[in-house]
């Protein structure tokens, strides 16, 4: 994430006139970035098996169905929104320099979501109401909570309407903003259950990994159905030319709404 955000500040002066040459600055990185391998373990630690294999609360797994909901969604939506974003800025009459700082705003957000997460989630949780969940002695574990699934599916859709439908720059970032903060909290939280229920084997993380494969396939399926639906082939520079994009992505939405209704509704 950090990685992210970074490129996309540091690529902006060569964006006007020098683009293709990012490419050859992310080359060089990949070849830098072979170096630091000697600094590794030839052979990787032992799994932990009895840290891992220690008790799991039984909602942990209703909540990782739900947040397998979210996960795929998430990825979905960044792959429909990303190649829009940089009509969006021209629309409101943002200068090429500072159209990739600005874009690494969503990526920020969601650097600083995760860091919260792992900061205030603790382990000792008991599963339940959200209201009757007996966490540790401060009280900010989001460890067993559905409400969190729903504060990250609100702020991914939120986001995403705004900064489509921004007519400013102000409303953009406010929408960068939203938008990162769901894609951090859905990134973590699938991650956390996902390693938990799965005692951090090998195969919980590949899973993981499938469920955000699966978005990216979907995320330009959903933009090429979008094109299929607008009425021209204008180019989109605007709101109104946006909406066939924000319709069949608001149907996605309905459906994770449903799908992770039914899951939440289940568990109680």
């Amino acid at each position: 994430m950090v990685a992210v955000a970074s490129s996309m500040i540091a690529m902006a002066p060569l964006m006007d006139k020098h683009a293709s040459m990012v490419i050859v600055g992310l080359g060089v990185s990949n070849v830098c970035a072979i170096c630091v391998l000697p600094w590794y373990a030839k052979n990787p630690p032992m799994h932990d098996v009895e840290t891992s294999n220690k008790h799991v609360p039984e909602c942990y797994r209703d909540l990782l169905k739900g947040a397998r909901v979210l996960l795929p969604l998430s990825y979905a939506i960044n792959g429909v929104l990303a190649p829009l974003l940089p009509f969006v800025l021209a629309g409101i009459a943002i200068d090429i320099f500072w159209q990739t700082p600005i874009v690494s705003v969503w990526m920020i957000s969601r650097v600083l979501v995760s860091a919260a997460m792992w900061r205030f989630g603790k382990e000792e949780s008991s599963c339940g109401v959200d209201s009757e969940i007996s966490s540790t002695s401060t009280g900010t574990s989001w460890h067993g909570k559905w409400s969190v699934l729903w504060l990250a599916i609100s702020s991914l859709g939120l986001g995403f309407i705004l900064i489509l439908c921004a007519n400013t720059l102000a409303v953009v970032l406010i929408g960068l903003i939203l938008f990162g903060a769901g894609m951090g909290a859905t990134y973590y939280i699938s991650l956390y259950y996902a390693m938990a229920v799965g005692h951090a084997e090998v195969d919980a993380g590949g899973k993981h990994e499938a469920f955000i494969g699966g978005g990216y396939m979907l995320g330009p399926i959903a933009g090429f159905v979008s094109l299929q639906i607008a009425s021209s082939g204008a180019e989109a520079t605007d709101a109104s030319g946006f909406m066939p994009i924000i319709y069949v992505v608001l149907a996605i939405f309905a459906l994770a709404i449903l799908a992770l209704a039914l899951f939440c509704i289940k568990a109680r």
